[in-house]
């Protein structure tokens, strides 16, 4: 019996290092920006948030594309000359924004979430690419119609884990071909893709979760182990 009760004093202490040298989180924001923080209509940066440990995250910014100003748009980030007709990682023209990935930190993600807006002239189709193979294939794309905002909802569950070590991965939004968002053929010096400010809080979020695989336990963990151990020793004893 004493054999047995030592064995259940070693599964639980095991177990309990385990939970806390482990720790899974469900899907929540890995990186948001916030559009209404930008203070100047020229600015051409936004700053990041990263709430989880073992993530930083850089600006949201431009690449080959000039800030649109006036009217309701002041209030948005807007950007023209979108007319480049080269693709994926030969683009000169996106939205980007990056994070890095601490060492010992695993990645899943699960979706992009913003709403967007395309002049008639601007962009039809657009793309998620990142630099983990050199943007060559769109994690994900959407259509956009003239005019109309679009509630992007971006699956990217089918994304590969992101093992961490310390690197910095680079996401642009690229558009996909050269039809314009009223259907035609030929994008416009001066149309418009959207990155839209709706409300209080990030309105450009990606999402997933994280794990951390070499996590130090918090000092409650180590609190709430001492606790069990006493317990089964204590069990243990009185069954002797």
């Amino acid at each position: 019996m004493s054999m047995h009760y030592t064995h259940v004093l070693r599964s639980v202490a095991t177990g309990l290092v385990f939970a806390a040298a482990s720790v899974s989180l469900h899907a929540e924001m890995i990186v948001g920006y916030d559009i209404g923080t930008l203070v100047d209509t020229s600015d051409t940066d936004v700053a990041g948030v990263a709430p989880n440990a073992g993530i930083t995250a850089g600006d949201l910014t431009v690449v080959g594309l000039t800030r649109n100003l006036g009217g309701s748009q002041d209030d948005h980030f807007v950007f023209k000359d979108w007319k480049n007709a080269d693709q994926g990682a030969a683009s000169q023209a996106y939205f980007t924004f990056s994070i890095r990935v601490a060492n010992g930190t695993k990645l899943d993600l699960t979706n992009l979430v913003y709403t967007a807006r395309a002049s008639n002239g601007g962009p039809r189709e657009m793309g998620l690419y990142w630099s983990v193979d050199n943007y060559a294939v769109p994690l994900g794309r959407f259509s956009i119609g003239g005019n109309s905002n679009l509630s992007v909802d971006m699956d990217l569950s089918a994304t590969e884990t992101v093992l961490g070590s310390g690197q910095t991965i680079e996401f642009r939004l690229i558009k996909i071909g050269t039809e314009r968002a009223d259907g035609t053929e030929g994008i416009r010096g001066h149309g418009t893709a959207w990155i839209r400010d709706e409300e209080d809080g990030p309105d450009f979020i990606l999402s997933g979760s994280v794990r951390h695989t070499a996590r130090i336990p918090e000092p409650g963990s180590y609190a709430l182990l001492a606790g069990c151990l006493a317990l089964t020793s204590v069990i243990v004893r009185r069954r002797r």
